[in-house]
């Protein structure tokens, strides 16, 4: 997700900017919706929602299968978030015990 966002920006697509009828996910998707990265977390994942629905509309236009075939439902997103919240809090306990 993060490597296909960040290509697509370096190509000037940026996924907020896209006219879509979108419904956003929002805090009530996720894991800890009080946890301190979430806003962060929410606009990458609702960039990633968007830009996969582009690249699911380019595919049909070419008679091909949606590259992104998956809606993600709520407790799918918590999960990830989930993710998110361990890996962040482990790095940054690994990055402070590194710095001294």
């Amino acid at each position: 997700m993060a490597d296909t966002l960040s290509t697509a920006l370096s190509f000037g697509l940026e996924p907020a900017r896209l006219d879509l009828e979108i419904e956003p996910y929002t805090k009530d998707a996720l894991y800890r919706p009080d946890d301190a990265g979430a806003m962060h977390f929410l606009g990458f994942f609702n960039s990633w929602i968007a830009l996969s629905a582009v690249m699911n509309e380019m595919s049909r236009a070419m008679g091909s299968p949606d590259f992104y075939p998956f809606a993600l439902p709520y407790p799918a997103v918590k999960k990830l978030h989930f993710i998110n919240v361990v890996t962040r809090t482990e790095r940054d306990r690994y990055l402070k015990k590194a710095a001294g």
